[in-house]
């Protein structure tokens, strides 16, 4: 029958805490040992019991594994010390530069100008100008570019209109009445009497009512 799960906490007993740790000690340095033949690993434990004694297993020298185990913490230690110093040097770079930007961004906006020069704020205004000039030419590009859009917008809706009105009644579309039939029909009626040849021929009517009025005058004489 299986053993059961023994919970991990102080064994309260003095005397099954010895025994305990006996049993645990002596499995621990066990499994080191065939941990480092097994792997071929340098293996050193230290264990201090409960009343301060020492208890220790090396698969080499104990004092050459804390040499190595030294050397290897001390490199390490210089290496975090090496970047710990890199760091704070970007991170003081890193404050400079924030510092230069936000000077520079009072300044542009007109703050911050007592201790400044003739010249220094010569050149801040050659930058102001560089600078509203550079929004002008974005400006009116977006706007050009809107401008376009619109323009294109309306051709389409024209477009769209243009195709979707209806076929009149009469109208020579679709009742096979070609350019050259609208010609011949405009021609065709400018063969009727215009205003000016009505007014010559009524003109003519009135000489000759004269000219018979005439006539029956001088018949009647005659007579």
């Amino acid at each position: 029958m299986g053993r059961g799960k023994i919970e991990i906490k102080k064994i309260e007993n003095v005397s099954c805490r010895q025994v305990t740790f006996s049993k645990r000690r002596s499995g621990l340095f066990k499994k080191a040992h065939e941990l480092s033949v097994l792997c071929d690993a340098v293996v050193g434990i230290i264990v201090f019991s409960n009343t301060g004694r020492l208890y220790e297993f090396s698969s080499i020298s104990m004092r050459a594994i804390i040499d190595r185990y030294n050397r290897a913490t001390g490199s390490s230690s210089s290496q975090m010390q090496v970047e710990e110093v890199q760091e704070q040097a970007e991170l003081e770079i890193l404050r400079h530069e924030v510092a230069r930007l936000q000077n520079k961004n009072a300044m542009l906006k007109g703050n911050d100008l007592g201790g400044k020069s003739i010249l220094e704020l010569e050149r801040l205004e050659h930058q102001l100008n560089d600078s509203l000039a550079s929004v002008l030419k974005k400006k009116e590009a977006m706007q050009s570019k809107e401008i376009q859009c619109s323009n294109l917008k309306i051709d389409m809706m024209y477009f769209n209109l243009s195709t979707q009105l209806p076929i009149q009644p009469g109208s020579s579309i679709g009742h096979g009445v070609t350019p050259n039939t609208v010609t011949d029909i405009e021609t065709t009626l400018q063969l009727w009497p215009t205003c000016s040849d009505h007014s010559k021929a009524k003109e003519a009517t009135l000489t000759r009512r004269e000219c018979n009025s005439s006539s029956c005058r001088s018949y009647e004489m005659e007579q």
